[in-house]
């Protein structure tokens, strides 16, 4: 399989088209917490986005599709800037996936699961991790990573 750029992946479902942007998520402990606002302050004019919510019995995962008219100058500082605002909002694990890349616990987070689609994330304990570049080959966290974030979930998925 020929590498892909990170820029050329990058694509959500918006309104029934595919369009150029990401899906970012980000789990909260305490199922009541309130939805953050997405902040779009560091994002380029024209960005929007799409919220909605994923839970079950005692989880909650905050969603937002992103549709990006123009990728920020500083896409990497955009991400980080963006994890840590969530991780600041209430968030104990901040994420970007590629579009599918979502698995129900108990398998949020596993390396079997969600392995090949998880390319930036953030937590208290890991800070940000993210190994691609817009323009560069398209690369995800490790497996050993993503461990380090599940170990933020509660409880503890095994």
């Amino acid at each position: 399989m020929k590498a892909q750029r990170t820029r050329d992946l990058l694509k959500i479902f918006w309104h029934g088209d595919e369009v150029t942007g990401l899906t970012v998520y980000a789990y909260a402990m305490d199922i009541s917490t309130a939805q953050p606002v997405f902040p779009l302050e560091f994002w380029a004019d024209g960005t929007q986005t799409k919220a909605s919510k994923l839970q079950g019995d005692g989880w909650l995962v905050w969603v937002w599709d992103v549709r990006v008219e123009k990728w920020p100058d500083h896409w990497i500082n955009t991400l980080r800037s963006t994890l840590a605002r969530l991780i600041d909002l209430g968030a104990s694990v901040a994420w970007c996936g590629l579009e599918g890349c979502f698995a129900d616990p108990p398998d949020l987070l596993s390396p079997k699961a969600m392995a090949g689609g998880i390319y930036a994330a953030s937590s208290h304990s890991t800070g940000f991790i993210c190994h691609t570049n817009l323009d560069g080959q398209f690369q995800t966290i490790t497996d050993g990573e993503m461990a380090d974030l599940r170990s933020q979930l509660r409880p503890v998925q095994e």
